[in-house]
């Protein structure tokens, strides 16, 4: 998982409780960062001309200020993206992001971090296309160098008597 999923994950959390690690609780907080980024895509033509809005400062900052309540400083981005949505406030898309980079989220490209996974996808599908054309030459050692260096990957490779699946969750 990408660094900035991870962190998202890590303060979704209040800071009084401990933090319960699953599988599950991270594609959760990659959803959801994706959502944030995908706002900031759509809009990202009226980010030039706009201002930070004063009203959404203010009460993210409030909940910072409230013993360092930051689940509900995000549940103010969340409010900001439903505004953008709802409402049609697109000239809020740079206090999305700077609020965001305030809790050290929302720093990369939108583009590239929503390609990324994109890309990797796509990278492991041609390769397992390239084992399978080994697996039909016979040339078993390199198939099987292949489906092990994926595996070190945590990408598993399912192969029966009609196809090959890939499972890289």
């Amino acid at each position: 998982y990408d660094e900035e999923i991870i962190k998202f994950f890590l303060i979704l959390k209040n800071n009084r409780k401990s933090i319960e690690f699953s599988i599950k609780k991270i594609e959760i907080a990659e959803k959801k960062l994706k959502k944030i980024y995908k706002t900031i895509i759509k809009n990202k033509n009226t980010i030039k001309n706009e201002k930070i809005n004063k009203n959404y400062l203010n009460k993210f900052l409030s909940a910072l200020k409230t013993d360092l309540n930051i689940p509900k400083s995000i549940s103010i981005l969340f409010e900001i993206i439903k505004d953008i949505k709802k409402k049609k406030l697109y000239n809020l898309t740079k206090t999305l992001i700077s609020l965001g980079k305030t809790l050290g989220i929302l720093t990369k490209d939108p583009f590239l971090f929503l390609k990324n996974k994109q890309k990797n996808n796509f990278i492991i599908k041609n390769i397992t296309i390239i084992r399978i054309y080994l697996k039909k030459e016979k040339k078993w050692d390199l198939s099987d160098k292949i489906r092990k260096k994926l595996k070190n990957k945590k990408i598993l490779i399912n192969d029966n008597k009609n196809n090959t699946t890939i499972n890289n969750n």
